[in-house]
């Protein structure tokens, strides 16, 4: 596991690659390539697939810089990204027999892959969800999974114990896998939020 960026150092990094400085680049690329590649690797059951897509999201990341905001979460950002990148691949392989039969036979899925990508009416449904959660809770589990703040930022943030934000996220990432269990379609999006 790598040592956190912090937030300071990353806003620095983001603003050197809006100014197109290739070793900001290269930092960003090293320090979330493995968290990302894990997770595309997760999503897409395909190494080869996984890498392409990772080379693509920062390809896009390169071609983008000027539109990413340093103020904003960066790992939230890449994720939505990513994001986006495998649900057109399962677009793709929902429109192509072959590619579908590939991938159905190589996952050793029981469903088709257009059941795997989140519509509007998932992504709401995901969205509920949340809103389920206690006030307090919701809002530690969004700072921490959506805007990627740390235990220690988020504490600081609401004047709470890190102890009490873990509890929060335990106890939020419990609800949400028990609800997943009874509503599998939308397990894409959540594997992003790496619960």
């Amino acid at each position: 596991m790598h040592t956190p960026v912090s937030e300071i150092h990353e806003k620095a990094l983001l603003r050197r690659l809006q100014a197109g400085e290739v070793t900001a680049f290269e930092d960003l690329y090293n320090y979330y390539k493995t968290p990302i590649a894990r997770n595309l690797l997760r999503l897409l059951r395909d190494d080869d697939l996984a890498q392409d897509a990772l080379q693509e999201l920062f390809t896009r990341i390169w071609q983008n810089r000027h539109k990413i905001d340093p103020e904003r979460s960066f790992r939230a950002y890449l994720y939505r990204v990513a994001q986006h990148l495998v649900v057109d691949y399962y677009r793709k392989a929902a429109a192509n027999e072959r590619l579908q039969e590939n991938m159905l036979r190589d996952q050793q899925l029981d469903y088709s892959p257009e059941d795997t990508f989140m519509d509007k009416e998932q992504l709401e449904l995901l969205h509920r969800i949340i809103e389920q959660l206690p006030a307090e809770r919701r809002r530690v589990f969004e700072m921490h999974k959506l805007e990627g703040l740390s235990y220690n930022q988020i504490a600081e943030t609401l004047n709470l114990k890190s102890s009490v934000i873990s509890k929060h996220i335990y106890h939020a990432n419990r609800f949400i896998k028990d609800y997943l269990g009874r509503n599998p379609k939308i397990l894409l999006a959540l594997l992003f939020l790496d619960i």
